[in-house]
Order: C-alpha cells, then structure tokens, then sequence
C-alpha cells in the first residue's frame, strides 16, 4: 500500500488513533478510580496498538498487507465499574458518549477509504479497520447506555 493517496489516508488514520489515545489517557488521569483508571488505559493502549498496524500498513507488500486484512478483529473488554462517585458516573457518561462519537467517526472514515479503493487488498485493510472502530462504537455506547441509566438512577429522573 505504497499510492501516495492511500498514504495520506493512513497518515491521518494514525493521527486519528493519537488522538484517540491522547483522550481516553487524558479521561484516565481525571478519575480516582482505580478499576476505571485501568479500563480507560487499556483503551488508551489499543489506540496505540492501531498506531503500529497501520504503520506496518504503509510500509508493508501486498501479501502482507492481505495477511494483516485477513486478521481478527480484536474485540474490546466488558467495562465493569462499581461504586463510582456521581462526579466519576457524570465523568464516565461524557467519556463514553464522546468515545462513540470518535469511533463512528473512525469507522465512516475507514467505509469512505474503502469506497475509494482502488484494489481488492486496499478495500479489504480498510474495511478491516472499519470492522475494528465499529466494535469499539458499539462496546462504548452499550456502556453509555448503561451508565445512563444508573446516572438517570442517582438523579432521581429514572423513567419508572
């Protein structure tokens, strides 16, 4: 995948995935919690993780670069916090709701990238990192939804 447009568009995939990790670092050092420290790391980590494939990207062979499309699409952990104070539930809501945000844009990005492929392999490694940000989007609204309610819950706004 060497066509200088397909290098543009890993070049701002990879400030993408930065500044995703830039976020859910800067998300993790606003909280006390110890457990939602460590998941939003974590998250921070496989941003980075991104990063690294999508360098190999640019400068890998086809047979490689088909190879990586062919790879599982990790999927994100279970966010599990208990006993978090309203401040760190209103924190974590926010984090989430813009987390999905991100990723939904990421994935668009990646189908606009994919519709624009001009070889099966490049259609193929971009709508693998499609796959990739999809799951994330997905994971991260399941668990805006969830803390919604528990906030909705803790402010007396619970719809029952």
């Amino acid at each position: 995948m060497k066509p200088q447009k397909n290098l543009e568009i890993i070049k701002q995939a990879i400030l993408n995935e930065v500044e995703g990790y830039q976020f859910y670092k800067m998300y993790a050092e606003k909280v006390s919690s110890p457990e939602v420290k460590k998941t939003f790391m974590d998250i921070a980590n496989e941003e980075l993780d991104h990063v690294e494939y999508l360098k190999k990207l640019a400068s890998n062979n086809e047979e490689e670069n088909l190879k990586m499309a062919q790879m599982e699409v990790p999927k994100p952990g279970i966010f599990k916090f208990s006993n978090l104070t309203p401040a760190e539930l209103s924190l974590a809501m926010a984090a989430f709701s813009i987390a999905t945000k991100m990723e939904d844009d990421s994935q668009k990005f990646y189908g606009e990238a994919a519709a624009k492929a001009e070889t099966e392999e490049e259609k193929a490694l971009f709508k693998k990192l499609q796959e990739w940000e999809i799951s994330h989007r997905d994971a991260f609204e399941a668990k805006y939804l969830e803390l919604k309610d528990d906030w909705w819950a803790d402010n007396a706004f619970a719809p029952f």
